[in-house]
């Protein structure tokens, strides 16, 4: 039976979008795959219940810290003790790899710690294929990483070309990764069928929004504008229902549905008269509107929704993806308000070419061809690319010893990463920056002792990593 291993921050469910597009994908592969699973699990992701495609072994671990809200040398002793973290999960990732000779290997990559392990098994000739959601820019930015770690994205992503398939959310982001080889695909999340229950009501704009808020700027700019107008646009009048978690003001035009399973949510969206996309326009944002692209776009598509797009110019969409969407800058009062009136009059304008998106990028069917396309790149089987990895742990052999001597210094240096969450008597120091904040913990314990412990753990660090590289 062909064996997958699937290295990954979130593993497949229907509880995540990185989850679900994973069940997805997997979920095409023949029956007789065995998917095994290796899960690097973040302390900020609540419990969620796992796809029943997973079918062999699987192991975790705890994710390292990422997100640093602290100054100076604090920030990079504590990064740098993170790295020696993803270090030592690497190494157990190699020895699972070693003893259970997958067919297939996948790491996600998505954060520092991913890319981390990545590289290492870069370093030890592994041939693995990659999952990538955002740029690793924006995940270091928007986790306050040390500005040397950012300056270092175009060293660490030409690293990653392993020889095996490039799994992407846009056709854009192979410019990102600066990808030589041809071996790439483009998944997107997908749907059974194309929904669409909408009835015209000529005295009402039904707007919708599904999933998280990333863009709280173009959101608000979208409220504060209807707001001035009282929600009333001519002879029409607008309302705003939103579906999720994410609660997106006050007033009584905005109505919120909760979460909704995804088997639902197409079908009760697709009644409204238009959807809202809001993207980020900061310009420290401006490699994930030109890369990233927005899964909930897929989910307006499938409700058979003409999109209302508060954005950059910069942006992932393709000219056929363009068609159903209207588009307007955040600030532009009167271009948001001629783009409702618009998908209003015009409605059927933007839809009419609906059908044929769907068809040809996010239904089942076009997932199930970008799979096939996927096995054609990488057919079955290649585990004997393994053999000099199991070399590599066989006792005796020199470069054997010098694995075992490296990995000596990295349980040192693991031991320290773990003596750092110790100090501040939480299990996740990063949990611990976002929830309570930096002001608490400086309040709840001695600064000085604070401030020592990180000197030395940054010296120790230091001479560590001299060790091992």
């Amino acid at each position: 039976m062909p064996k997958i291993l699937l290295i990954t921050d979130v593993l497949p469910t229907r509880h995540h979008t990185a989850g679900l597009v994973l069940e997805q994908f997997f979920a095409h592969f023949p029956l007789n795959y065995e998917l095994c699973t290796y899960n690097v699990q973040s302390d900020s992701i609540p419990t969620y219940d796992v796809s029943e495609r997973i079918t062999g072994k699987m192991r975790w671990t705890r994710k390292p810290a990422e997100n640093w809200l602290v100054p100076g040398i604090f920030k990079v002793a504590l990064e740098k003790l993170s790295e020696l973290d993803a270090k030592v999960i690497a190494k157990d990732v190699l020895e699972q790899i070693s003893r259970d000779r997958p067919d297939l290997l996948f790491i996600v990559l998505q954060g520092q710690t991913m890319f981390r392990i990545g590289i290492e098994l870069h370093k030890k000739g592994v041939i693995f294929s990659t999952f990538n959601w955002d740029p690793l820019s924006w995940w270091l930015h928007q986790n306050k990483a040390p500005e040397r770690n950012i300056r270092l994205v175009n060293d660490i992503l030409p690293a990653l070309d392993s020889g095996g398939t490039h799994i992407l959310p846009s056709p854009s982001f192979s410019h990102y990764l600066q990808l030589k080889s041809q071996k790439q695909i483009v998944l997107n999340l997908s749907h059974d069928k194309l929904e669409n229950l909408h009835e015209d009501n000529r005295n009402l704009l039904s707007v919708c929004f599904s999933g998280q808020s990333y863009a709280t700027k173009e959101i608000e700019f979208f409220v504060k504008t209807l707001d001035e107008v009282d929600w009333q646009i001519e002879d029409f009048k607008v309302e705003l229902h939103v579906f999720g978690n994410t609660r997106l003001g006050q007033s009584s035009s905005i109505i919120h549905h909760g979460w909704i399973e995804p088997d639902e949510l197409v079908q009760r969206l697709s009644v409204f008269d238009c959807a809202l996309l809001p993207y980020p326009s900061q310009h420290h944002l401006v490699e994930v509107t030109k890369y990233s692209f927005p899964s909930k776009f897929s989910t307006y598509i499938a409700a058979s929704l003409p999109v209302l797009f508060i954005g950059p110019e910069t942006n992932p969409f393709s000219e056929k993806q363009r068609e159903p969407i209207y588009f307007s800058k955040v600030n532009d009062v009167e271009g948001l308000i001629l783009g409702l009136k618009n998908l209003k009059n015009k409605r059927e304008e933007y839809t009419r070419n609906i059908p044929e998106l769907f068809e040809s990028e996010f239904s089942s069917s076009a997932q199930k061809a970008a799979v096939a396309k996927y096995l054609d790149f990488q057919p079955i089987p290649h585990s004997a690319d393994m053999t000099s990895l199991v070399q590599l742990f066989k006792r005796g052999s020199r470069e054997g010893q010098l694995f075992r001597y490296s990995e000596k210094s990295i349980r040192l240096a693991n031991f320290f990463s773990y003596l750092h969450r110790v100090l501040f008597w939480l299990p996740n120091i990063r949990t611990s920056m976002s929830s309570i904040g930096l002001r608490n913990i400086l309040r709840r314990h001695n600064l000085m002792v604070a401030g020592f412990w990180a000197f030395i753990q940054y010296i120790v660090s230091r001479l560590l990593s001299r060790f091992i590289h």
